[in-house]
């Protein structure tokens, strides 16, 4: 499967620049993932492909909920 380079694509949702978002060295392997400051779209390549998923901001001073596993 071919990637794709999203590092220069602007968001594909609002079209604002796309920032980089450091993973670190845990939990699975993702390319390129990168996040809209505007309207919280976060994208990355993976062995599948390419993924979006939509974010929610988090206000100041709150934690986000523990997401479960079912």
């Amino acid at each position: 499967m071919i990637a794709h380079d999203i590092t220069t694509t602007p968001c594909p949702h609002c079209g604002a620049k796309m920032e980089p978002i450091d993973n670190g060295a845990e939990g699975p392997e993702f390319n390129q993932l990168r996040l809209c400051p505007e309207c919280y779209l976060v994208v990355w390549n993976d062995e599948t492909g390419l993924q979006l998923r939509q974010g929610v901001p988090v206000k100041t001073g709150h934690e986000p909920r523990p997401q479960t596993v079912n």
